[in-house]
């Protein structure tokens, strides 16, 4: 981690972060910027972004003494069939409950993720489809096996799971350089790396991160928006729920896990 993490966070600062961009650590910077505020840019922005981060994981977990499947927790997951819906059910109404925090207290969305979402909110068509496989699919398959595979199941297995799985947040939130979209990241991974913890598997995180975002991308473009207070009262309540049935699924004592090298 100590390696690679420094190559993840410089990559993806460079790749898609507007502030580094405009501090001038690019040539062409103007034109970068106008290209990026395009949805071809955003989308080539993106894709870029979760390429290089999900090669650092693999790359990483490759040369690992452990074997790949494991150090990236790709095993089967042991929340059963239930997880399967309710640990991205979950992911959804967190998703909404604290949008709608955010709304209703006046904190905003933020300049950069509402020129994100406006940004988005264009696709049609074959955009579209390359949308959802962009941002919906990719980028969060990418993250999760670095954030949640690679860093915090070494984290966990060196500190313990609450600190490894906050950690491990707090980088998630970090990488995405902006306030309000950090404290979202955050929120959000603590929730998915509860359930990758609790699943001994980094798939019901890579499977809530891809729902998460195709359906964030395909209401934002239909329009479909909930009353705020409905959105945050539910949104809590099914969020609490999906969290109290994680923690009873991983009641009992983990199996020892050997730290990794």
């Amino acid at each position: 981690m100590f390696l690679f993490g420094p190559l993840l966070f410089q990559g993806y600062f460079l790749l898609s972060s507007n502030a580094i961009l405009a501090g001038g650590l690019m040539p062409n910077r103007d034109d970068m910027l106008a290209f990026q505020a395009t949805l071809p840019g955003f989308l080539f922005a993106a894709a870029t972004t979760a390429l290089w981060t999900g090669t650092v994981a693999l790359v990483a977990g490759t040369l690992s003494p452990v074997v790949l499947t494991r150090r990236l927790g790709l095993g089967a997951s042991k929340l059963g069939r239930a997880g399967w819906l309710i640990v991205p059910l979950g992911t959804l109404a967190l998703n909404q409950a604290i949008d709608a925090a955010f709304t209703l207290s006046g904190f905003g969305r933020g300049d950069v993720l509402e020129e994100f979402l406006h940004t988005l909110a264009g696709a049609r068509g074959l955009m579209l489809a390359a949308a959802v496989l962009i941002v919906g699919a990719l980028s969060a398959a990418c993250e999760e096996l670095f954030f949640r595979g690679y860093v915090q199941r070494r984290l966990v297995a060196r500190l313990g799971p609450w600190p490894g799985i906050l950690i491990a947040s707090f980088l998630f939130g970090l990488a995405h350089w902006d306030w309000h979209h950090s404290l979202f990241a955050f929120a959000f991974g603590v929730f998915v790396g509860l359930a990758a913890w609790a699943a001994d598997s980094t798939w019901p995180a890579i499977a809530a991160h891809v729902v998460n975002n195709t359906v964030s991308v395909v209401t934002l473009v239909l329009g479909v928006e909930m009353s705020p207070w409905i959105a945050l009262i539910s949104g809590l309540l099914i969020a609490a729920f999906a969290t109290a049935w994680i923690l009873r699924k991983r009641s009992r004592p983990p199996a020892l896990t050997p730290a990794y090298a």
